[in-house]
């Protein structure tokens, strides 16, 4: 394999990781995943996150990032602390919601975003 070709691989993940995580028998979430699950995971979510559905959804992810800068300002404005951390995780599972709850209805969307929310912030959470 020559240098090109070893740039487009994605890395192998560590497998101290993986097996902290890996708590239900080829079931990762896609951020911990073996190389070759991680890559089947992206190519199933590479659609909703390619040009055009996000510029479809644009408006959506505007009013987003609009409420967490809201948000911030408000902490600005009384002069308060705030973990950074948590806004940033929390604006981006909202947006990340935007795309899952795109075209379906309320009770499907609210079931589906719930889960996702959990698949994805669960593991952050456990490795804190």
């Amino acid at each position: 394999m020559d240098d090109s070709q070893a740039q487009d691989e994605p890395l192998e993940k560590d497998s101290l990781w993986v097996r902290a995580l890996h708590r239900i028998k080829n079931a990762y979430p896609i951020t911990y995943a073996p190389r070759d699950d991680h890559v089947r995971q992206s190519r199933a979510f590479s659609y909703p996150f390619s040009n055009s559905p996000c510029v479809q959804k644009e408006p959506l992810i505007q009013t987003q990032v609009e409420k967490f800068t809201s948000r911030l300002e408000e902490f600005a404005e009384k002069q308060e602390p705030l973990n950074i951390r948590d806004w940033y995780t929390f604006a981006t599972l909202d947006i990340i919601s935007v795309f899952i709850a795109a075209g379906s209805d309320a009770t499907a969307t609210a079931l589906t975003t719930l889960t996702y929310l959990i698949l994805i912030h669960q593991p952050i959470y456990d490795a804190r």
